[in-house]
Parts: structure tokens; C-alpha cells; sequence
């Protein structure tokens, strides 16, 4: 008498834990790949974020520094400057022996959550000068966190100003720190980024 052969073929059982098995190993391969992903992401928002605000600070400092009077000392460097923005004539195609400048009246102040830049030209071939409208908004930096003043002003013994000087006012201003703060993405979370510098103007009021 001949015996039927055996069906070849998972019983429901081991198929069951088969299944599981491979969800449990998904699973894992998912988690592994998001944190990874996650990780990945911080870290280029992170380099971005400090990339971005060491050049604009770089920028705005470097002007700052270089900001001049348009008419030899009559007007202070400085037109205006609050927590979020500033106002100053800076002449970035000067020559050191030239003694009159043709200066640009330069601003940068936060919008929506970016830092801008725009000038307006000077008109006029000698002081007194006047200025056209400020040109097209160019964005130096962006998610820019204003819960910190991003300047601040001191006289020459190192007191604090006011938060808000308009010319003449700011001829008071010996130095200006500028604490850009930065927002950026971690996961599912948000980060900030600080970077901070002491500014001095070489060229202050001397009437």
C-alpha cells in the first residue's frame, strides 16, 4: 500500500510568526532609516543656519565698522537704530585718501523672520547730499529670532542706551553688539543658533 506524499508548505502557525517576524524587522529598518534621516537633516539645517549667520554678521559688522558721516561731521554716521533695525551711511567703494565720501545710506532691519538689506543712493555731487528711495529688499538671513534686541548701543563708558536713537542722538554711539539669533529645524523640534560680536565705528562724529 503506497502513502500519499506529504503537501510541501507552511503550517498557519509558522507563517504567523513568519509575518511578525519580518513586521518586527521592518519596523526597525523604518526607525533606523528615519533617525538617520532626522539626524542627516539637523545637521545640514545646523550647517546652513551657521553658515548663513556668520556671513551676515561678517557683512553687517564689516559695514557697520566702516560707517562715516556724509558731511564731515555734522551728521553722525549713524541715522537710526532700534532692536531690529539700522540706518547708517556707508561708502563701500571709498578710497582712504579721498576726502569726501559718496556714501550709500544703508539699512538692515528684520522682516517676517529675515534679516534684509536695501540702500539708497546718494544725489548730489558734494554735501549736503540727498538719498532716492531704498532699492530691492536682499535677504542676508533668514528664521531670525527677535526674543533678544539684535542690537544694542553703549556710549564711551561702556552705558547702555537707549533702545531706540535717532540722529543726533547717535553721536553718543561708541559701540553696538549685534546678537543675531537663529531658528532652525531639529527633527521634530525647533533649535536656535547665537552668534554674537562687539562693533566700534571707525569714523565717529568729530564735531
Amino acid at each position: 500500500m503506497s502513502r500519499r506524499p506529504r503537501n510541501a508548505g507552511f503550517t498557519l502557525p509558522e507563517l504567523l510568526i513568519g509575518i511578525i517576524l519580518m513586521g518586527i524587522f521592518g519596523l526597525t529598518l523604518v526607525a533606523f532609516y528615519s533617525v538617520s534621516l532626522n539626524s542627516a537633516t539637523t545637521n545640514e539645517n545646523q550647517a546652513k543656519s551657521q553658515s548663513e549667520g556668520r556671513s551676515a554678521l561678517s557683512r553687517l559688522s564689516g559695514e557697520l565698522r566702516q560707517a562715516i558721516s556724509p558731511d564731515a561731521g555734522v551728521t553722525p554716521p549713524i541715522q537710526s537704530l532700534n532692536t531690529t533695525s539700522v540706518v547708517f551711511y556707508f561708502d563701500g567703494t571709498r578710497d582712504p585718501s579721498d576726502i569726501t565720501p559718496f556714501p550709500q545710506r544703508v539699512r538692515y532691519q528684520v522682516v517676517s523672520g529675515q534679516l534684509v538689506r536695501d540702500a539708497a543712493n546718494p544725489v548730489g555731487a558734494a554735501p549736503p547730499y540727498s538719498w532716492t528711495a531704498y532699492g530691492p529688499q536682499e535677504v542676508v538671513a533668514t528664521g531670525v529670532q527677535t526674543t533678544n534686541p539684535l542690537f544694542a548701543a553703549s556710549d564711551v563708558s561702556g552705558t547702555a542706551l537707549g533702545a531706540s536713537l535717532t540722529s543726533p542722538g547717535t553721536a553718543a554711539i561708541a559701540e553696538i553688539r549685534i546678537r543675531l539669533t537663529l531658528g532652525y529645524r531639529t527633527g521634530q523640534s525647533n533649535s536656535t543658533l547665537e552668534l554674537t560680536t562687539d562693533v566700534v565705528p571707525r569714523n565717529p562724529r568729530t564735531d
